[in-house]
C-alpha cells in the first residue's frame, strides 16, 4: 500500500512538474514573439514583455515599450502597439489581465492605455474589443 502511494506522489510530482516546465517555456516564446512584434513599430527603441501562465489558474501580461524622445507620440505608438499585440493574441485567455504600458526614453512617466481611451488595466478582451472599434 505505502509503495503504491508513493508512486502516485511521485507521478504526480512529475505531472506538475512537467506541466510547469513547458508552461514556462510557452510563456518564454510568447514573450519573444511580443517584443519582436513590438520592435517592428517605427520610433521603438525597446520592449519587453513578460506571459505569466499558471496552468489550470491563471495567466496575466506585462508589456512595456520605450519609445525615443521626439519622435512619434505615445498615443500613436500606445494605437499601433495594441492592434498588433491584439492580433498575436487571439488565441489567449480573454480575461488574462495586461499591465500595458509606453515609456518616452529618458522619461519616467508610464503611458497607459487610457491616454487613447481605454481603461488603463486592460485584459485581453477589452483590448481586442477597443481594436475592433478603432481600426
Amino acid at each position: 500500500m505505502a509503495k503504491n502511494a508513493f508512486a502516485i506522489l511521485l507521478a504526480i510530482a512529475f505531472l506538475l512538474t512537467s506541466t510547469g516546465c513547458s508552461a514556462s517555456s510557452r510563456a518564454e516564446r510568447v514573450s519573444a514573439g511580443w517584443n519582436e512584434a513590438l520592435m517592428e513599430i517605427p520610433g521603438v527603441v525597446s520592449a519587453r514583455s513578460h506571459d505569466t501562465l499558471v496552468p489550470g489558474m491563471s495567466r496575466s501580461g506585462m508589456v512595456q515599450t520605450v519609445i525615443e524622445a521626439g519622435g512619434r507620440s505615445p498615443e500613436d505608438v500606445m494605437l499601433e502597439s495594441l492592434r498588433g499585440f491584439s492580433k498575436l493574441t487571439n488565441r489567449a485567455k480573454p480575461a488574462a489581465s495586461v499591465n500595458y504600458s509606453v515609456l518616452v526614453d529618458g522619461s519616467d512617466v508610464l503611458y497607459r492605455p487610457d491616454i487613447v481611451g481605454m481603461e488603463s488595466g486592460p485584459s485581453i478582451q477589452s483590448i481586442a474589443d477597443f481594436v475592433a472599434q478603432h481600426p
